[in-house]
C-alpha cells in the first residue's frame, strides 16, 4: 500500500504540479558553460534522482545523466576504491552523515562558497551547518535530507497494551531506555512472540545517535563510559526477550514491518522515503526515549576533479536550493524534506501526512519535537570507523547471549585501539 500524502497548502494536486514544473522549466541557468552538451554522471542509492532528472531535462534537453546506482552500505567502499585506483569520480558525490570523516578534505570537494557557485550559509538549515562548513569557512557541500530522527510506534499494539496511541503519551510512557526495560516486560510477558524491537542494532544506532558531543576530539575519547551504558542497556533488552534477532535490513526485519509482532522502529524520515512503513499496519511517529537522535542525513558534493562542475551546481540548485526543488522532494513518491531554509517559510511547506501513520501531521511534529533538540549535534572525528566498530560488537551481542556489556566494552575497546593506534581513552 503506498502511503497517501496530505500536504497543507491550498493548492490543488493538480496546479502544485503546474507550479513545480514551471519552476523547473524556469529556474535560471547562471554559468555559461551549460550551453554545450553535457553527461551528468551521479553515483547514488536513491531511484528518484533520475525522475529529478527528467524534470530538470525540460528545461536542458542538451543535457543527459549516467546514473548509477550504488547500494547505500556499498557507497563508502566504492568512493574508497576510486580514491586509491585513481579512478574517475562521479560529477556529483551523496553522502552519509557517518561518511563524511573518511572523505572530507580540502581539495576533494569543490569549495561551493566561491565563485562562481557563491553557496550562502543563510541558504542552509542551521542545525547542518556544521556538517559541510570545512576548517577555512568554505563550504564543500550542500545538507540534501537532514538526519535528525524520532521513532515509530505500532498503533494497534500501543492501544491494545496502553489504552492510548496519541504519540506524546507514548513519548511519556516510553521517556527513558530505563522505561523501555521495565515496561518491556510486562509487554512480552503478556504477547507472546511480541517485541519492542526487531533487531539490536535498531536500540543500538539510537543510543549513539542521542550524544550530542563528539565522541572523539583531537584523537582524544573523554567519556568512554557512555558505550559501556549503551551495552549495558543493550544486555537487559536482549537478556529480558525485548528484542528480535533480525539483522537490520536483513529481508527478516524488512518483513518484519508487514507484521504487528514489533512495537517500535527507529524512524528516521529517510526511512520513511524508503517506503518500508508501506503495510497493512498502522504507525505513529514520537520522541524516542531520551530524545532523538542523528541517524544518516544526506550531503551531495562536486568533486575537484569533475569536469561538469557548472552543470552539476546547477542541478544541485534546482534540486536542493530552490521552492520547486524543495516541494518536488516533498511530494515525489514516499516524499521527504530537504535543508534549503527558505522552503521553510513557505505556507504549509512543514506539514507531512502520511495515512499510514494515522495521518498524523509528521511534519509539524518533527520540526517542532525533534529537529530543534539536535540542533547543537557535533560529528565525532573518525566517526565511520568507530560507528562501525560499535554495531560490529553490537551484531557479536546480538549472536552470542552469554556476551555481558563489560565483555562488549573490553572488545569495543580492543577494535578501537587496532584500528586507530593513537587513540587516547580518558577514563
Amino acid at each position: 500500500m503506498k502511503p497517501k500524502f496530505f500536504i497543507g497548502i491550498t493548492l490543488s494536486v493538480t496546479l502544485l504540479y503546474a507550479i513545480v514544473v514551471f519552476f523547473f522549466m524556469n529556474e535560471p541557468t547562471t554559468i555559461d558553460e551549460l550551453n554545450s552538451s553535457k553527461v551528468l554522471t551521479i553515483w547514488g542509492w536513491d531511484e528518484t534522482i533520475p525522475s529529478a532528472f527528467d524534470e530538470y531535462q525540460l528545461s536542458h534537453p542538451d543535457v543527459s545523466l549516467n546514473f548509477v546506482y550504488v547500494e547505500k552500505n556499498e557507497y563508502a567502499n566504492k568512493l574508497k576504491l576510486s580514491l586509491a585506483l585513481q579512478e574517475g569520480l562521479p560529477d556529483i558525490c551523496i553522502l552519509e552523515n557517518e561518511m563524511l570523516d573518511d572523505f572530507i578534505s580540502e581539495d576533494l570537494f569543490v569549495d561551493l562558497s566561491c565563485t562562481p557557485f557563491s553557496l550562502k550559509e543563510v541558504d542552509i538549515l542551521e542545525n547542518r551547518l556544521m556538517e559541510v562548513r570545512s576548517e577555512n569557512g568554505g563550504l564543500w557541500g550542500v545538507p540534501a535530507t537532514p538526519g535528525s530522527s524520532g521513532i515509530a510506534y505500532n498503533r494497534n499494539l500501543a492501544l491494545d497494551f496502553l489504552n492510548t496511541d496519541d504519540p506524546n503519551q507514548i513519548a511519556v510512557v516510553y521517556n527513558s531506555w530505563a522505561d523501555v526495560i521495565s515496561k518491556g516486560k510486562t509487554f512480552v510477558q503478556m504477547y507472546q512472540n511480541k517485541s519492542m524491537f526487531a533487531s539490536l542494532e535498531d536500540a543500538a544506532v539510537m543510543m549513539y545517535g542521542q550524544s550530542k558531543e563528539p565522541y572523539i576530539i583531537n584523537e582524544t575519547m573523554s567519556q568512554p563510559y557512555k558505550f559501556l551504558n549503551y551495552f549495558s542497556i543493550l544486555e537487559a533488552l536482549r537478556d529480558e526477550g525485548l528484542v528480535k534477532n533480525y539483522q537490520q535490513y536483513s529481508p527478516q526485519w524488512l518483513n518484519s514491518f508487514q507484521s504487528d509482532d514489533v512495537f517500535f522502529y527507529p524512524c528516521p524520515l529517510w526511512l520513511i522515503h524508503l517506503g518500508v512503513f508501506e503495510s497493512d499496519q498502522t504507525w505513529g511517529y514520537t520522541v524516542p526515549p531520551s530524545g532523538a537522535y542523528q541517524w544518516g542525513g544526506t550531503i551531495w558534493a562536486i568533486p575537484s576533479s569533475s569536469s561538469n562542475q557548472a552543470l552539476a551546481w546547477d542541478f544541485m540548485q534546482t534540486i536542493l536550493l530552490t521552492p520547486a526543488g524543495a516541494m518536488y522532494n516533498k511530494n515525489k513518491e514516499n516524499g521527504t524534506f530537504i535543508s534549503y531554509q527558505k522552503a521553510y517559510e513557505i505556507d504549509g511547506y512543514r506539514d507531512l501526512f502520511i495515512d499510514d501513520f494515522g495521518n498524523q501531521n509528521i511534519g509539524q511534529y518533527y520540526f517542532d519535537e525533534i529537529l530543534p533538540s539536535m540542533r547543537d549535534y557535533q560529528q565525532s572525528e573518525n566517526s565511520s570507523q568507530l560507528r562501525a566498530i560499535y554495531i560490529d560488537v553490537v551484531q557479536a551481542m546480538a549472536q552470542i547471549d552469554d556476551m555481558d556489556a563489560k565483555q562488549a566494552y573490553d572488545l569495543f575497546l580492543n577494535e578501537l585501539f587496532a584500528t586507530m593506534p593513537n587513540l587516547k581513552v580518558v577514563e
